[in-house]
C-alpha cells in the first residue's frame, strides 16, 4: 500500500486583536463548561438533532471507535500514531484533558488551535441555541465538544478520526457514528452508579459500540463473563470479532544500562474469527509481533496487541505500524516527569487502573513515597489500599479544582493503616514532604487524572528546580 501524502490544516482568518480574540475564546471555553454534564435523560437523540442541524458530518469521516474501561486513552493514541506514521491526515478525539482543553481534539498531533475552537464553538452554539429555543433541546457539554469535533474534522477532510467514547458506549454522544473498525478494552467496574453494577451490565453498554457488519477487537485479559457479553451482541451484529491475547516470551536484546535495562518481549495474538456468525464457533490463529513500546507498563502490551490489531483490519502495513507505537505519547499514563529523583505521574482512577500501576511498580522494583488525590465517587478504599501496601509513605492531598475530590485528609486516613501517611492542602508542600520523607526518590503522583491536571506542571517547576 503507497503512503498517502498528509495535507495540511485550513487556517482560519480573522483580524482580531489580541486582547479581543482572547476573550473570545476564553468565552467559548466557558460557554462549553457552562452546559450540563448530563442530560436529563441518556440517548442519542439530541445529539442526532444537532448533527442533522450540522448537515451529519460525522457520515462524511471514516472512523474508529474505541470504548472500555481503562486503556480507551492508550489504544487511541496507538492507533492515531500508526495512522500518522503511514502517511494519513489523523483526527484525533480524546477525554478527559490533563494540561490543555483542546487536547481533546486534534490533527496530526497537533491541538485544535484557539482559532479554530473559538470559531467552531459559534458555529454549533447557533444550532444548539436554535434547538433550545424551538425544540426545548438542552444540548450538554460532551454532546456539544463532540459535534465541534465532527464539524472540524469534516471540513478539515481528515483521513481517518480516532474516537475515544466519553461514558459507556450505548447512549454516548460519539455512538452516532458507524466505524471501520471498532475496539473494546478492558473493561471492569467503574461509573457504576451511571453503567450498572455488574461487569456484564457495564460490558453490556459498552458492547453498544459493535455495529452491525464491523468488526471488533477485544482487549487481553478481559474476564470471562465481559467476553460472553461481547460476543454474543457481535453475533447479534454478524460482526467479526478479534480476541487478542498475550503470551509472553522473552527474548535476548542488550540493555541501554546496567540500572535501565530493556527487556523485549514477544507476544502471541490468538485471534478468534467467527466461523459461523450464528453458531457462535470460533477458530484459532496466531500471530507473532514484537512490540518496543515507550511505555513499559505490562497493561500497555495489552492496549498494543488491540490496536495493532485494529491497524491490521484498517490494512496498514506492519512497519508503519510498529513505528508509529515507538512515538506514542500520552501525559500522565506512568509517566516520567522527572529521572533524578525519579518522578512518575499516573492517571489510574479506580482500581483496575491501581493494580495495573502496582504491577508496573512491582516489575520495576519501585518503592516510592506517594501524593495521591482521589475522586469521592471512586472505591477510594481500594484504590488507597492497593497503592499505599506498595509505597514507602503516602501523601493526601485534595483536588481543589473538582469539587467531587476526597479530601486529602480522609486519603491518608484511609492510607494510615497500611502505611505512614500525611495530607497537605496544597500540591507544592505535599511534594516538599515527598522529598523530605524519600530525599533521592522515587515519588509517585497518582490516583485521578484531575490531580494530574493540576499538579504536572507543578512538578515539573518543583522537581526541576531543585535538581538544577
Amino acid at each position: 500500500m503507497q503512503k498517502k501524502i498528509s495535507k495540511n490544516l485550513k487556517p482560519t482568518e480573522n483580524n482580531l486583536t489580541k486582547e479581543t480574540f482572547l476573550k473570545e475564546y476564553n468565552d467559548a471555553l466557558n460557554y462549553i463548561h457552562s452546559l450540563e454534564v448530563f442530560g436529563s435523560k441518556p440517548g442519542l437523540e439530541r445529539i442526532s438533532v444537532l448533527l442533522k442541524k450540522l448537515n451529519n458530518p460525522q457520515n462524511d469521516i471514516k472512523t474508529i471507535h474505541v470504548a472500555g474501561t481503562n486503556g480507551k486513552g492508550s489504544v487511541c493514541e496507538y492507533i492515531n500514531e500508526a495512522l500518522i506514521e503511514s502517511g494519513y491526515k489523523t483526527g484525533l478525539f480524546i477525554s478527559p484533558y490533563v494540561t490543555d482543553f483542546r487536547e481533546r481534539i486534534q490533527i496530526n498531533n497537533k491541538y485544535i488551535s484557539k482559532e479554530h475552537l473559538t470559531e467552531y464553538v459559534k458555529k454549533v452554539k447557533e444550532k444548539a441555541d436554535k434547538l433550545k429555543e424551538e425544540l426545548n433541546i438542552i444540548i450538554t457539554e460532551f454532546e456539544f465538544i463532540t459535534a465541534v469535533m465532527f464539524l472540524f474534522f469534516k471540513e478539515q477532510n481528515v483521513d481517518y478520526a480516532v474516537i475515544e467514547t466519553g461514558l459507556g458506549g450505548r447512549f454516548d454522544a460519539t455512538n452516532i457514528i458507524t466505524p471501520k473498525v471498532s475496539v473494546i478494552t478492558k473493561i471492569s467496574l467503574d461509573h457504576t452508579k451511571v453503567l450498572g453494577d455488574t461487569l456484564e451490565k457495564i460490558a453490556f453498554e459498552k458492547a453498544g459500540i459493535i455495529k452491525n457488519n464491523v468488526p471488533v477487537v477485544i482487549s487481553p485479559n478481559n474476564k470471562k463473563e465481559v467476553i460472553d457479553v461481547l460476543i454474543k451482541k457481535a453475533i447479534k451484529t454478524h460482526s467479526k470479532i478479534y480476541l487478542t491475547k498475550l503470551k509472553e516470551q522473552k527474548s535476548e536484546c542488550k540493555a541501554e544500562s546496567e540500572k535501565n535495562p530493556q527487556t523485549e518481549h514477544k507476544y502471541i495474538y490468538n485471534n478468534y474469527k467467527s466461523k459461523n456468525e450464528n453458531s457462535g464457533n470460533y477458530v484459532y490463529e496466531e500471530e507473532y509481533c514484537f512490540f518496543n513500546l515507550p511505555l513499559k507498563a505490562k497493561f500497555q502490551q495489552e492496549n498494543a496487541a488491540a490496536a495493532y490489531k485494529a491497524c491490521e483490519i484498517l490494512n496498514l502495513q506492519k512497519e508503519d505500524i510498529l513505528n508509529g507505537f515507538k512515538k506514542m505519547f500520552l501525559p500522565a499514563r506512568t509517566e516520567i516527569i522527572c529521572k533524578k529523583p525519579l518522578v512518575i505521574l499516573d492517571g489510574s482512577h479506580n482500581p483496575d487502573g491501581a493494580e495495573g500501576l502496582v504491577n508496573y511498580l512491582k516489575t520495576q522494583k519501585i518503592k516510592p513515597v506517594t501524593v495521591m488525590g482521589v475522586m469521592k465517587d471512586k472505591d477510594v478504599k481500594t484504590i488507597v489500599e492497593l497503592i499505599a501496601k506498595e509505597s514507602v509513605a503516602l501523601i493526601g492531598v485534595t483536588v481543589k479544582s473538582n469539587p467531587r475530590s476526597e479530601s486529602g485528609k480522609k486519603i491518608a486516613e484511609t492510607a494510615e493503616k497500611y502505611v505512614e501517611s500525611f495530607w497537605e492542602d496544597d500540591l507544592t508542600e505535599a511534594l516538599k514532604k515527598a522529598v523530605k520523607i524519600q530525599k533521592n526518590g522515587p515519588v509517585l503522583i497518582c490516583g485521578s487524572l484531575y490531580l494530574a491536571s493540576d499538579i504536572r506542571s507543578v512538578a515539573q517547576k518543583f522537581f526541576n528546580s531543585t535538581t538544577e
